[in-house]
């Protein structure tokens, strides 16, 4: 029986995931958007010990939103081909949101690329405009958000 953690990891460890699946004409040693941030924190599924699932999460204005504070934002969501349909990407997005939550976020949010719009559909999110592509998202791309209800204090 295979052994699954959902945990905060090191962002070189899910670096090459990231590059591989969403930006494969990037150079292993290049730098990828996003790494940069020191404020990110970054979660993977580990499926013995093999991660297969990743995204990061940091502390970011929401730009439809931004009266909504304090928002987070998910980013670099990927999942190696051959792990997908085994529900580690609805993992990973759960354990930010409440990463996020427990940080006192009352959103978070995203552009999702069109193939993951059900994904994060599932995971309570809702879609913010219409479809996009730009410099920055070459495929097409959606906003979306969560609004996250506060964890109340310890008395």
């Amino acid at each position: 029986m295979s052994q699954l953690s959902v945990e905060l990891i090191d962002p070189r460890r899910s670096r090459e995931l990231r590059r591989s699946v969403l930006r494969p004409e990037t150079a292993p040693g290049d730098p990828l958007p996003g790494d940069d941030l020191a404020d990110a924190v970054h979660i993977g599924v580990l499926v013995d010990r093999r991660l297969v699932s990743t995204c990061f999460v940091y502390p970011d204005t929401c730009p439809w939103l931004p009266e909504v504070e304090p928002a987070w934002h998910l980013r670099q969501m990927a999942t190696w081909p051959d792990d997908r349909g085994h529900g580690y990407a609805g993992a990973v997005v759960d354990y930010a949101i409440e990463y996020v939550r427990t940080r006192n976020a009352r959103l978070l949010w995203l552009h999702g690329r069109e193939l993951a719009v059900p994904l994060y559909r599932r995971n309570g999110f809702v879609d913010e405009g219409e479809l996009f592509t730009d410099e920055e998202h070459a495929v097409p791309h959606l906003c979306m958000y969560q609004f996250l209800h506060l964890i109340p204090e310890p008395r």
